[in-house]
């Protein structure tokens, strides 16, 4: 979900939370924050309704800049995921400081790693 419109992700979420059953599952596996899109998305504004259940909140294996949430549906539900997505709020933020540190957009890093990578090869094959 990380690379779509944050509109497309509302309506994701609308779609979900109208048409999933009572006890349903939903297994979210994002990035705690992106800049590659148009508007910078945070995991922590995704519109979660207060009938979540948080069962599975993690960083990924290895990949600690992404985290798992596994949550279900629930009418009372005793460990709403309303308050973990709070609880990620120091975390969401260190990864958005961290990328604003960063002057040059991710895009950018990636054309002048190749364009350097070009030139080294360029200057090996010369010699």
């Amino acid at each position: 979900m990380m690379e779509m419109d944050k509109d497309v992700i509302f309506k994701y979420f609308e779609f979900i939370q109208n048409n999933i059953s009572e006890r349903g599952y939903f297994f979210n596996v994002n990035r705690y924050f992106n800049n590659t899109v148009k508007k910078p998305l945070k995991l922590i504004d995704y519109p979660y309704d207060d009938n979540w259940n948080t069962l599975i909140s993690q960083p990924s294996f290895q990949q600690r800049h992404i985290r798992i949430l596994l949550s279900q549906r629930s009418k009372n539900p005793k460990k709403n995921i309303r308050k973990e997505l709070k609880k990620l709020k120091k975390i969401t933020e260190k990864y958005f400081l961290k990328e604003k540190r960063n002057k040059i957009p991710f895009y950018k890093n990636i054309y002048y790693s190749v364009k350097r990578r070009i030139y080294l090869g360029y200057k090996y094959l010369r010699n």
